[in-house]
């Protein structure tokens, strides 16, 4: 397994569990009592953001086997940080309904 595939699988699982955490039906019941959910309810919010960039430079260096453009990288780069900013601070709107009741 080389970079190219971390980077794929990374970036579809955080993808599908910021799906699962905003839309999953017993998100609340499953996430609702883990403590680094409690500890950091940011994360709900930031994993997906940070998955979309990982599978974003997956893809890019799978299809672009050389040098990628200076802006592509920098961008989802960019995307990937501001995806960790959001784990450990993230706007109350953005948090999913059932986050929003545990937290406040």
């Amino acid at each position: 397994m080389d970079w190219r595939s971390i980077l794929l699988a990374l970036g579809a699982s955080f993808c599908v569990i910021g799906w699962y955490a905003y839309r999953g039906r017993t998100a609340a019941k499953f996430l609702g009592r883990n403590p680094w959910v409690l500890m950091y309810p940011g994360g709900v919010c930031g994993i997906p953001v940070g998955g979309i960039g990982l599978l974003g430079l997956g893809f890019a260096f799978t299809v672009h086997r050389g040098r990628l453009p200076d802006a592509l990288v920098f961008a989802l780069l960019l995307i990937s940080a501001v995806g960790a900013v959001l784990c450990f601070w993230c706007p109350r709107r953005l948090l999913p309904g059932w986050l929003k009741h545990l937290t406040s």
